[in-house]
């Protein structure tokens, strides 16, 4: 999850807003970034380099983290990007993570998610939601699990 601002302390101030207004700190199994796009764009290089691959970055407040994402870190590691040769399993692995992300009403969703579990084979599903507050996100898989079991 991560929070994007200019400096590494006006980030970690609008997520520690965040977690007052929910009443207690957000924890993810993921790592929580606060900081400049700069810095994320420093880490994951780092990871990158030490082997790891295929980053899933959740804006950690919509749409501000959303579009400092999209406006500020994706330009960062541009001469790392038009450097880089992308192979057969890059491409793939891109798609599959553009294909299997669904975003919608709980109609539109669970039927992504069929599709995605018939084209499979799968016996389970992962759901995960990028949604800051713990109520909503309980929510988000209430809707989506009446409108799955009503099928």
């Amino acid at each position: 999850m991560v929070f994007l601002d200019e400096s590494a302390s006006i980030a970690a101030d609008r997520k520690a807003r965040l977690d007052a207004a929910d009443g207690s700190p957000h924890a993810s199994d993921a790592l929580i970034f606060t900081g400049p796009p700069a810095d994320l764009a420093d880490l994951l290089l780092t990871r990158q380099q030490a082997g790891l691959s295929g980053f899933r970055l959740r804006p950690g407040a919509l749409p501000h983290d959303l579009a400092a994402i999209s406006r500020g870190l994706i330009p960062q590691p541009a001469e790392q990007a038009a450097a880089h040769t992308w192979t057969d399993a890059d491409r793939e692995l891109v798609a599959d993570r553009v294909d299997t992300q669904f975003v919608g009403s709980p109609e539109t969703v669970a039927a992504g998610l069929r599709t995605l579990q018939e084209a499979t084979g799968a016996d389970e599903l992962v759901i995960t939601t990028s949604t800051h507050n713990h109520a909503d996100r309980v929510r988000s898989y209430e809707l989506l699990a009446k409108e799955w079991n009503s099928r």
